[in-house]
């Protein structure tokens, strides 16, 4: 998930952009909910773990117990790098749903997320019924289970795009331990990745 950047008009509900290096995505429809995007290529710069946040309270994720097994079964139970949506109700933080993104181009360094399909179903399906965007999981390969700086980029813009999204959930998911590490960024401190609580329901 390194290197996107969001469309270049104004901020949409939810805007999911994916794309690599300085390349700039088009926009989709205001209401779409996911912007275009092209191949993510990854660098695999992480940022130190020694950046990782150390807030007085460790931020908790709550998610539910549904949502936290359908990542695992989806991405943890394939080769490094694939991802998808993490949703939730308009105006909570908490994740009740993953998407996988089954139609996204996925190769062992690059993920194409599918966002023609992903911005049709935001638009026509899950804005309506009252869900919204809390973030992203995709995986890593090897043992690198925090963010790279090009992740870090990635969700800055999202935050900027989505003024009321105060915080962004970007769990990494390690196929080959099968697991997953909770991480959130902060509106408020969108430069430091911080370590998760999981509270499952």
């Amino acid at each position: 998930m390194d290197n996107p950047q969001p469309g270049s008009g104004g901020a949409s509900k939810r805007e999911v952009t994916a794309e690599s290096q300085r390349q700039q995505a088009t926009d989709t429809h205001p209401s779409a909910g996911v912007s275009t995007g092209s191949v993510i290529r990854i660098d695999y710069t992480p940022v130190e773990p020694t950046a990782l946040g150390t807030a007085p309270e460790t931020p908790v994720v709550a998610m539910a117990r549904a949502a936290y097994v359908d990542i695992l079964r989806h991405i943890a139970s394939r080769p490094a790098e694939s991802g998808g949506i993490l949703l939730g109700p308009t105006g909570s933080d908490e994740v009740t749903h993953f998407h996988f993104d089954y139609a996204g181009s996925c190769t062992s360094s690059s993920y194409s997320p599918d966002h023609v399909g992903l911005g049709r179903r935001m638009k026509g399906e899950w804005i309506p019924s009252g869900l919204d965007l809390k973030g992203f999981a995709h995986s890593h390969p090897g043992r690198l289970d925090w963010l790279t700086d090009g992740d870090l980029r990635y969700i800055r813009r999202l935050l900027r795009a989505n003024p009321d999204m105060e915080v962004f959930v970007a769990p990494v998911v390690i196929p080959i331990e099968f697991r997953m590490r909770p991480i959130v960024v902060l509106r408020a401190d969108m430069c430091t990745p911080r370590q998760a609580r999981l509270a499952l329901y």
